[in-house]
């Protein structure tokens, strides 16, 4: 019966090695840009969404008054 042995080269120390070869376990990433866009970038209209901005922005506006009436109700209730 024979037995194998996994034989693994020695570890180098990471001292000298960048992220990117830690990661991906190359020395180099070439990064890259293909011409496709996303379904978001596609479809923006922004007339709907200067319109859902400031929707969006009037009910802050009334979120952060009804805060400030609470919180003035709660410091009168204290006194």
């Amino acid at each position: 019966m024979k037995s194998y042995r996994l034989i693994r080269p020695p570890r180098k120390p990471f001292i000298l090695e960048t992220p990117i070869l830690l990661t991906y376990g190359i020395e180099a990433v070439i990064l890259i840009e293909i011409g496709c866009f996303s379904n978001r970038v596609l479809h923006l209209s922004l007339k709907e969404n200067e319109i859902k901005l400031k929707t969006n922005l009037d009910i802050a506006k009334k979120a952060q008054l009804d805060a400030t009436i609470r919180n003035g109700a709660s410091r009168r209730r204290e006194i």
